[in-house]
């Protein structure tokens, strides 16, 4: 047996491809809006996904399951943010205050993009 892994993320990664990790270990990687099976080297394993040094919730798994990856709303909002921020900096007068507003962004978006999970994988 072996366990159906889909893809379903939307514009969040879609230039890359997923890792797929059974048991701390890189088994395979995913497509934008594709799918990959994957045979399980024991009945039980834990899965994990990850791109870029962002990651997934571990979840339990069985053979057989069928296992989607999505992205929270909230991380499609955060994208969005990421995007269209420095843009807007555009529209600061000052050369050292955008200066200023661009490290302060630079760290923001490096601790929302690391210290939370931008991928969440579900049983369907």
């Amino acid at each position: 047996m072996a366990v159906t892994i889909l893809r379903r993320t939307g514009i969040i990664g879609m230039a890359g491809t997923i890792a797929i990790k059974i048991n701390g270990d890189k088994v395979d990687k995913v497509g934008s809006e594709k799918q990959v099976e994957i045979n399980l080297p024991s009945g039980k394993a834990q899965l994990k996904v990850s791109q870029f040094g962002t990651r997934s919730n571990v979840l339990e798994i069985n053979d057989g399951e069928t296992i989607e990856i999505t992205t929270p709303k909230l991380s499609n909002l955060i994208f969005l943010l990421i995007i269209l921020f420095p843009l807007l900096t555009n529209f600061i007068p000052n050369f050292q205050y955008r200066m200023v507003s661009m490290v302060i962004y630079t760290i923001f978006a490096l601790i929302i993009l690391f210290g939370k999970n931008w991928y969440q994988i579900k049983k369907i």
